[in-house]
C-alpha cells in the first residue's frame, strides 16, 4: 500500500513539474486544467496500475522461484543424504567384492591345483587300467592256449613191450697160451 502511495504522490509530483515547465496560457479555464489534471491523474494511475501489477507479476514469480528452491534445496538435502548412504553401501560392495576376488583366487588356485592332481591321478589310473588290460590280455591268450591244449587228444605212448632176455647161454671157454699168443674157445 505503501508503494502505491508513493507511486501515487511520484507522479502527481512529475506531472506538477511537467506543468510548471510548460507554459499553460493566462486565458485557460480552471475547467480546462481539472480535465487536464484528470487526464494526467488517470494516465498516472493506469501507470501505476501497469507498474503494480507487473510489480506483483515480478513478486509472484520471485515467491514462486524462492519456493522452487526451498523444495529443490530440501530434495538436494535428501538427495546427499541418498548419496552418502549410496557411497557407503558402494564402499560396503567394493570391500565385499574385492574379499570375494580373493577367495575366488584362492579357489581357482585350489581348482587348477586339483585339477592338475585329477588328470595326474587319471594318468596314473590310465597307465594301471592299460598294463591291467595287458595282463588281462596275457592271461586270457594263456587261458585260450591252455583250454586248447586241455581240449587235444591226451598222447599215449605205445605200450613197451618188455622183451625177455635170451636165454642165457652157457658158454664154456677155455684159454690157451702159446708164447705170447692166446687162443680161445668157447663152445
Amino acid at each position: 500500500m505503501k508503494f502505491l502511495l508513493i507511486l501515487l504522490l511520484a507522479a502527481v509530483g512529475f506531472a506538477q513539474t511537467a506543468t510548471a515547465k510548460t507554459k499553460v496560457p493566462v486565458q485557460s479555464t480552471v475547467k480546462t486544467q481539472l480535465v487536464a489534471e484528470k487526464k494526467r491523474a488517470d494516465d498516472a494511475t493506469r501507470s501505476l496500475a501497469e507498474a503494480l501489477s507487473a510489480w506483483r507479476q515480478t513478486l509472484d514469480a520471485k515467491i514462486k522461484l524462492i519456493d522452487e528452491n526451498v523444495a529443490l534445496e530440501k530434495k538436494n538435502e535428501e538427495l546427499d543424504k541418498k548419496s552418502s548412504e549410496i557411497r557407503a553401501s558402494a564402499l560396503e560392495v567394493v570391500n565385499f567384492t574385492t574379499k570375494l576376488n580373493e577367495e575366488y583366487t584362492k579357489l581357482l588356485t585350489d581348482h587348477t591345483a586339483l585339477v592338475d592332481r585329477y588328470n595326474s591321478v587319471l594318468e596314473a589310473g590310465n597307465r594301471q587300467a592299460q598294463l591291467a588290460n595287458e595282463r588281462l590280455a596275457r592271461q586270457q591268450r594263456f587261458n585260450n592256449a591252455l583250454a586248447l591244449y586241455s581240449l587235444m587228444p591226451k598222447y599215449q605212448a605205445p605200450p613197451l613191450q618188455i622183451y625177455a632176455p635170451p636165454p642165457a647161454l652157457v658158454m664154456n671157454c677155455t684159454s690157451n697160451t702159446l708164447g705170447q699168443t692166446v687162443y680161445t674157445n668157447c663152445h
